[in-house]
């Protein structure tokens, strides 16, 4: 990464462009000025478009305003960019950016292909405009009729104001006028008749009411209404009838007001009919009687159902519209798919008015519903639907919408399912794609006293499911997206570990033979670091013989010659060494067919040429060996004898041997045997190994041999697949196995004599020791004796130097008697019979320092003595051994402060124990460390450090009887170790 991030910011390589200008002022101005504003212009441009979308975040698809905020923004960029590389010639950063500029280009290009057909299916402000404004005039008109019924009803009352006045002057003019009296009657009873008439076949309900609101009057209209006739109102109030309570109450209060106010009044109200529930609107008028007091009430009720189902239907539509407004824009702002089904969901069920509902997605040829939604709670469900099988099967068959009004006994309708969410009515609308792919459908329910379900709903709930199919898409491009972007990091990821942990070494390596970029393998191969690889070339590691060669090939892939080339060549490593390789170069060219770099495969194959060196070692081994080799099939053939083998059995070259069989080279009394003993062995074990009997094929005399046969095993399947043999003559050592014998036995009885002999002299050799022990201590304490008597006595005839001289006499013969001792103890040690046992000698170690600690309890001696060490070997003897070593250590360490003396062991290179005490105290100079173990040697005088010189003598005795060894490591006063094997 950081190398192609350098490779970005290189401009070592270019020249800026304003050289293309010639440095023109003028023209490196020009443009300098031109991209700089361009770029400005570009900036704000996005910036306003972002500003845009942000305060008008309900417009549709506003994600595209982003969009081409990015692609304006990338634009601007490459336009700074191309004044900056006037002066910086980072075309590569340059270029990149370029790169990006072209894919946020296309990827817009391909964002606006499928949202331009959406976009063109949104009404448009023109086609909104002309449904309102219809609406309107509808709604005008009707206001209109409202009007002119209201003018007719006005002047029906100025009429009857009118005609009631004519016909009280008519009955005053009747009571002027006999004459005129029955003249005018016929006159009134004829337009009583007209306004009979009129009232009887007037469309509205008209009813008079007196004070106790009972019917005085109701016109025929009221069967039309009711299905009743009039006479059946006559003289009852409508609590009589049955009238609901609460109609009751309101229709008492408001004719109540009118007998008290004497003003008209109006209301509206609903009245359940056998033809369906009506609303109706009533006009109330007080009737003057003639004393012009109130005595009754006309009410004149009209119909006005469907003026009232016109206004609920343009509000419904109306509220309908807002909600699919609303929903499209919030569908389109998720992009996750349950998101956008779920807010689908509940804009659907909110635009229908339905009380619950569920979404199916189509997975492989079925439907699948995974939640149910009633009254905003979410319900998980698991229903699949097969093609053909229910509502939803249905739909995917006719890929149409479905509405069932009566549930119950709809066939389409799954019986369980009904039972289950307790619908009375459903619809089910399709969902597809801009290709009329079927994706989903969803599913409204109304449970009871529900409306149904209208075609107005299923042409809302289309529009509703286009904008979800959108955001579907979108959805899934999204999540198509994401999953080519995790599928490319881990495509990235796995090249890349497949280029760092493969098990060759690859890299990338430019024209010039620089090193580009280097796996950890390859490292390892030569040594070097990737670092310190990157700043060499293939040239610098490669074997001076081999370079030629390789720079032969490499000038063939640039000129096109080859493609590519495989070699084995030597490296040469960090440590100098020479490495074996097996090199495959390929040559990688850009667009336009010109070299670009190359990528080498490198595989040590040095184990492999070890092996074939170790081969051909081998051959010439088997060839030139003076054994009998040979190889033969599991038949018997016999495939191969090497070149001693054949002279052994007498056989001239190898076309002989192809002739023969295992058996032909055996003498012909044993291959019953052969055949009996040796061969199942051999397949039992796989391997048979004992001296038997070759012939030789010219005189056909035996042979005997050390025949060792074993099996050679498929390494895939491990089944044997051929016999082979190494046979070494035996004839002369089994002559020299004869004299061996005769030898021995004549060896014996001469150590026999031997051992008798010495026997004999260890007797005289003890009897001497005791002797000279005996007869040198009897003169010694004779000498030490008188001298003491001397200095006793006579003390005061002696001046200091004879009691000096004295003095020395006494230490001498004192020092003489323990040299007698040692040498006695080491002729006991030399000749007393070992018992060997398990010996604990962390235990003796112990106690011998506890021995010495109690000689000077003064002293401060750290003892680290480990736990458990045991032994094999004469308990006695390794006392010995321990006593002189640690008393040395003792010894040795007397002029410390702080003493540290250590018993332990550590494993040998042959896993063997080895013993060692350690000390802290003076040392000793490793060069007189071969004198250590003779008798009576010292390295120090007796002044410094007492002793006889025999105690590491002894040592060396018993650990040579045990069979073992000892040794020592020391530095002048720094200490010293001695280490024993037993």
């Amino acid at each position: 990464m950081l190398e192609f991030v350098r490779t970005l910011v290189d401009a070592r390589e270019f020249i800026p462009h304003g050289h293309c200008y010639l440095w023109k002022p003028e023209l490196v101005w020009l443009h300098v000025v031109a991209d700089v504003v361009t770029g400005i212009a570009y900036y704000s441009i996005s910036f306003l478009l972002v500003y845009f979308v942000h305060k008008r975040r309900d417009l549709p698809f506003n994600w595209i305003f982003l969009i081409f905020g990015s692609f304006i923004v990338a634009c601007g960029t490459t336009h700074f960019f191309e004044v900056w590389t006037l002066w910086h010639p980072t075309y590569w950063l340059s270029g990149l950016i370029k790169a990006i500029t072209a894919w946020v280009s296309v990827g817009t290009a391909v964002l606006l292909v499928p949202l331009i057909p959406q976009a063109l299916a949104l009404p448009s402000p023109a086609q909104l405009e002309v449904i309102n404004l219809e609406l309107r005039n509808e709604i005008t008109q009707r206001q209109e009729a409202e009007k002119a019924l209201q003018r007719v009803n006005e002047q029906l009352e100025i009429r009857v104001q009118e005609r009631t006045a004519e016909l009280a002057t008519t009955n005053e003019s009747l009571q002027a006028e006999i004459e005129w009296r029955k003249r005018q009657e016929e006159v009134l009873n004829r337009r009583e008749q007209e306004f009979k008439a009129l009232v009887e076949n007037a469309p509205d309900i008209i009813t008079r009411f007196d004070r106790d609101l009972r019917h005085l009057y109701i016109n025929p209209a009221i069967t039309r209404a009711t299905g009743l006739l009039p006479e059946t109102f006559i003289g009852k109030t409508n609590r009589d009838l049955g009238m609901p309570e609460d109609l009751i109450v309101s229709w008492e209060n408001s004719v109540y007001q009118v007998f008290e106010t004497g003003q008209e009044k109006s209301l509206e109200f609903q009245f359940p009919t056998p033809n369906g529930l009506k609303y109706y609107q009533v006009r109330l008028v007080p009737e003057l009687g003639n004393d012009g007091a109130i005595k009754s009430t006309l009410s004149i009720a009209r119909d006005i159902s469907e003026h009232k189902q016109v206004e609920e239907a343009l509000l419904r539509r109306s509220r309908q519209l807002e909600i699919l407004s609303r929903a499209s824009h919030e569908i389109n702002t998720v992009l996750e798919i349950p998101t956008v089904m779920r807010t689908m969901m509940a804009s659907a069920i909110e635009l229908a008015g339905a009380s619950a509902g569920t979404y199916g997605l189509n997975k492989q040829g079925q439907m699948v519903f995974s939640e149910y939604n009633q009254n905003g709670k979410i319900y998980s469900v698991d229903i699949t639907y097969e093609r053909g099988m229910g509502v939803s099967g249905w739909v995917m068959e006719t890929r149409k919408p479905y509405v069932s009004n009566q549930a119950e006994s709809d066939p389409n309708v799954l019986p369980y399912l009904q039972k289950a969410f307790t619908f009375y009515n459903l619809i089910n609308i399709p969902i597809f794609n801009r290709k009329g792919e079927l994706i989903g459908c969803f599913e409204l329910h109304n449970k009871a006293k529900q409306r149904p379900f209208s075609d107005n709903d299923i042409t809302m709930l289309q529009g509703l499911a286009a904008s979800a199919a959108v955001a579907l898409e979108n959805a899934q491009m999204l999540v198509e997206r994401q999953q080519a972007e995790k599928a490319l990091r881990e495509s990235e990821q796995r090249l890349a570990a497949i280029f760092n942990q493969a098990a060759v070494g690859i890299a990338q390596v430019g024209l010039d033979g620089k090193w580009l970029l280097v796996n950890q393998k390859l490292c390892d191969i030569v040594g070097y670091t990737s670092q310190e690889l990157l700043q060499q070339t293939f040239q610098d590691i490669t074997h001076p013989d081999d370079l030629s060669i390789s720079l032969k090939y490499l000038q063939q892939m640039s000129a096109g010659e080859i493609q590519d080339y495989s070699l084995e060549k030597r490296y040469v490593g960090k440590n100098s060494l020479s490495i074996w390789i097996n090199l495959t170069a390929s040559v990688v060219r850009d667009l336009s067919g010109k070299s670009h770099y190359f990528i080498v495969i490198v595989e040590d194959i040095s184990e492999r040429k070890t092996t074939e060196e170790e081969r051909q070692k081998l051959v010439s081994l088997i060839e030139n060996s003076s054994d009998f080799i040979s190889l033969a099939s599991m038949t018997g053939e016999v495939l191969y004898v090497s070149e001693a083998g054949k002279q052994l059995i007498g056989l001239d070259n190898n076309e002989e041997v192809k002739t023969t069989f295992i058996l032909d080279y055996l003498m012909e009394e044993d291959r019953v045997e052969y055949l009996d003993q040796i061969v199942p062995a051999l397949m039992k074990n796989g391997r048979w190994e004992g001296e038997y009997r070759f012939r030789n094929f010219k005189t056909n005399q035996p042979i005997v041999v050390h025949h060792n046969c074993f099996l050679i095993a498929d390494s895939r399947t491990n089944e044997a697949i051929a016999i082979a043999t190494v046979t070494r003559d035996i004839t002369e050592r089994k002559r020299a196995e004869q004299e061996i014998r005769e030898l021995n036995h004549n060896l014996e009885r001469r150590v026999a004599e031997r051992t008798a002999e010495l026997e004999a002299i260890n007797q005289e050799l003890e009897s001497f020791s005791y002797s000279v022990s005996h007869d040198l201590r009897a003169p010694l304490r004779g000498i030490d004796g008188f001298s003491q008597a001397l200095l006793d006595r006579y003390a005061d005839r002696f001046d200091e130097k004879g009691k000096h001289y004295l003095q020395r006499i006494r230490t001498g013969t004192q020092r003489m008697g323990e040299l007698i001792d040692d040498l006695l103890k080491l002729s006991r040690v030399t000749r007393s019979e070992m018992h060997r046992t398990q010996v604990d000698l962390s235990a003796l170690a112990r106690e011998i320092a506890a021995e010495l600690q109690r000689t000077q309890p003064e002293r401060q001696v750290e003892w680290a003595i480990a736990p458990g060490r045991v032994a094999y070997g004469d308990a006695r003897l390794l006392r010995i051994v321990l006593e002189n070593l640690l008393n040395n250590s003792w010894k040795f360490t007397s002029a410390r402060m702080l003493a540290r003396i250590e018993f332990d062991t550590k494993l040998h290179e042959d896993a063997k124990p080895v013993y060692f005490v350690h000390d802290n105290g003076a040392g000793f100079e490793m060069a007189y460390a071969n004198k250590l173990f003779g008798a009576f040697q010292r390295l120090h005088t007796q002044a410094q450090f007492p002793g006889t010189g025999i105690g590491l003598a002894t040592v060396q005795r018993i650990i040579h009887r045990h069979g073992g060894r000892v040794w020592a490591e020391a530095a002048v006063e720094q200490g010293a170790t001695f280490y024993f094997t037993l």
